[in-house]
């Protein structure tokens, strides 16, 4: 009888300790490899600079939106600037066909690239051919095979994502 009443009790402080990995959040870390510190703009809000060489990580959601930086021309707005997108267990880059304020990358951290799952995205040139010319407005159904680019996907549960700005 106690062990009826003790077990809603267990599992909601199960829930609610840092040690129970939560599969609706995810955790990104962002690089900045440009020889000058970057404004760092997610989902349109201004979350900090990050010095030249440095690093900050950052745990949201699986659909955190947009990542981006003003830096060398780009848009606080996020228009008319390289974004590293975000939904579900997909991630994507949008590039200006035009115009490149930065270089990024995008890589799942230790999940093996294998059959078009899990592959780094790295385009550093206006118009990138693994990059959409502006965010896309759907998603293809996940299935057994990966997507074609410019979409990718990571289907593995608590996949960190390193972001890399280069000049």
């Amino acid at each position: 009888m106690l062990s009826l009443l003790l077990a809603p009790l267990l599992a909601v402080s199960l829930r609610a300790s840092p040690l129970v990995s939560r599969q609706d959040t995810r955790q990104y870390t962002i690089h900045n490899q440009c020889p000058s510190a970057v404004n760092l703009y997610i989902a349109g809000n201004f979350e900090g600079s990050i010095p030249s060489r440095g690093d900050t990580t950052k745990f949201m959601s699986l659909g955190a939106g947009f990542f981006y930086t003003d830096a060398n021309g780009g848009n606080p707005s996020g228009i008319g600037t390289s974004r590293a997108g975000f939904a579900d267990d997909f991630y994507y880059m949008v590039v200006d066909p035009d115009h490149i304020n930065v270089g990024l990358q995008i890589t799942p951290r230790d999940r093996p690239s294998r059959m078009g799952f899990c592959q780094t995205i790295d385009c550093g040139e206006a118009g990138c051919p693994l990059a959409f010319p502006q965010p896309p407005t759907r998603f293809p159904a996940p299935a057994s095979t990966a997507p074609p680019p410019p979409y990718y996907r990571c289907p593995f549960a608590n996949t960190t994502y390193d972001i890399t700005k280069f000049p």
